[in-house]
């Protein structure tokens, strides 16, 4: 009997390969005033930090922090904020009140962030806060 000659053919494909980020923002962070009473922040005794985490699919992520924004008790007008953040990726910004960018050196990473308030004049009773959106591009 004669072998007969089978033949196949395999084609690999791949399906499209979708970027997506996350961004969690997992803690808020609390400020707390320096001894003379001039600066509220993160990083002083008694503060905390706020996190983000990003988890990515894809290509790495670049974060956009937008410029901080704050909130001050009424007849306040001299208060001016900045934000500082770093990365277990290896981001690295040092304090600003502009819009910044950082790139997510990983695919899952961790931002810690941190805010200050400052008033050359000090501070009027009541509460203040410093926020910034941060968005996720690829």
């Amino acid at each position: 009997p004669n072998a007969a000659n089978a033949q196949a053919t395999v084609t690999l494909t791949s399906g499209p390969l979708i970027d997506v980020c996350i961004l969690e923002a997992t803690s808020g962070g609390v400020l707390t005033r320096n001894g003379e009473g001039t600066l509220l922040g993160s990083e002083e005794s008694g503060g905390s930090p706020g996190t983000l985490t990003v988890v990515a699919l894809g290509t790495s992520p670049t974060l956009t922090f937008q410029a901080p924004s704050i909130s001050t008790p009424g007849g306040d007008s001299t208060t001016t904020g900045e934000i500082a953040y770093s990365s277990i990726g290896g981001a690295d910004q040092d304090y600003t009140d502009a819009l910044s960018t950082a790139s997510a050196g990983v695919l899952l990473d961790t931002f810690t962030v941190h805010g200050r308030l400052l008033n050359d004049d000090g501070f009027l009773a009541g509460t203040y806060q410093i926020s910034t959106v941060v968005t996720c591009s690829q």
